[in-house]
């Protein structure tokens, strides 16, 4: 498994709440009302995550040392 970037680890964290307040709608309209909410962040509040996903990353790579990201 691929380690997650800084949007994902966001989505992650945003899912529920998003979920909550726009009730049942399909996971890709979900993932857009995210993407949209992303993109409105200030960089600084970003940065947290890219952090985050940097942390990721070093982890990743110390689990899986040989790892090479092949898309199929």
């Amino acid at each position: 498994p691929r380690p997650s970037n800084a949007f994902i680890l966001y989505r992650r964290a945003m899912v529920k709440q998003v979920k909550a307040k726009h009730g049942e709608k399909p996971l890709g309209e979900i993932s857009k009302i995210i993407g949209k909410m992303w993109k409105a962040e200030t960089p600084e509040f970003r940065k947290k995550y890219a952090i985050m996903a940097e942390e990721e990353k070093a982890e990743h790579k110390v689990k899986y040392p040989g790892y090479r990201y092949q898309p199929r």
